[in-house]
């Protein structure tokens, strides 16, 4: 399926300024390979745009990042309960990055341990009672 021409996709200045820059940057190449590189530009340039403070980066160096949303979502808990088990001493570690709070994968793996060590040494306590 051809690509629509970039008059046809975005409004004539931009348009204009796609061709002018890939016609400049990629000189002698056909028409067709033209437009194709003028489109990447502009979707490359979209999606940089996206980027920014609502968008954190998910890995900070090796580490994962993850938001509360995320959290929640990866360990299928609801977040009035993520907030409980911080009440309750039990939540993963956080930090806070402004007013955002991330949880990282470390902490997140770390949570879990701790979850299945306190759930197996209740299953024991209960098993004992009996």
């Amino acid at each position: 399926m051809p690509s629509k021409p970039v008059s046809e996709t975005f409004d004539p200045f931009i348009a204009e300024i796609a061709r002018s820059t890939a016609s400049l940057v990629l000189g002698s190449l056909k028409p067709e390979l033209l437009r194709t590189s003028a489109l990447d530009g502009v979707k490359l340039l979209n999606k940089q745009a996206t980027i920014g403070h609502n968008n954190p980066p998910d890995v900070i160096g090796d580490e994962e990042v993850l938001t509360i949303e995320a959290f929640c979502k990866r360990y299928r808990i609801s977040r009035s309960n993520l907030y409980q088990q911080w009440q309750d001493g039990v939540g993963p570690r956080f930090f806070k990055v402004g007013t955002a709070v991330r949880i990282t994968g470390l902490a997140g793996r770390d949570w879990v341990r701790k979850r299945e060590a306190a759930a197996a040494a209740e299953t024991a306590s209960e098993s004992a009672a009996i």
